[in-house]
C-alpha cells in the first residue's frame, strides 16, 4: 500500500510541478468503505468539496476536481475503490501556503469521513 502511494505522489507531483514553477501541494488518504465503489466515492467526493465552498468541477474517469474561488487552488480526490483507498490532493500557485493548503485538506478529508448533515431526508 505504502509503495502504490508514493507512486501516487509522484505523480500527482509530476502533474502540479508541471504547470507551475512552484506550488504548495499536500497529499493524504482516506480509507474507503469496503463495498465502496467508484460512483458512490466520487459523489461523496463532490459534495464533501462543495460543503467547504469549493466549485466543483466536472469528473474525470476516477477523480472528482474542485477549485477555491477566493485562492488559486486547485484539489482533487481520485477514487481507487479496489484498493479501498481515496487520495486526497490540494495545491496552491503560493509556494508558501502549504500549511493553510494542509488546512484546507484536513477539513475536506473530515467531511468526506463525516458528511454534514444538509437535513434531507
Amino acid at each position: 500500500m505504502r509503495k502504490f502511494i508514493g507512486l501516487a505522489t509522484l505523480a500527482i507531483c509530476g502533474l502540479t510541478a508541471g504547470s507551475a514553477g512552484a506550488v504548495s501541494t499536500s497529499i493524504n488518504y482516506i480509507d474507503l468503505l469496503p463495498g465502496t465503489d467508484l460512483q458512490a466515492c466520487l459523489s461523496e467526493a463532490e459534495t464533501a468539496m462543495s460543503s467547504i465552498g469549493l466549485s466543483v468541477m466536472p469528473r474525470t474517469a476516477s477523480a472528482a476536481w474542485a477549485d477555491s474561488t477566493q485562492r488559486d487552488r486547485l484539489f482533487t480526490i481520485y477514487c481507487i475503490p479496489d484498493r479501498q483507498i481515496a487520495v486526497v490532493v490540494g495545491s496552491d500557485a503560493d509556494s508558501d501556503a502549504t500549511d493553510s493548503v494542509g488546512n484546507e485538506l484536513d477539513l475536506l478529508v473530515d467531511r468526506f469521513i463525516n458528511p454534514v448533515n444538509t437535513g434531507r431526508k
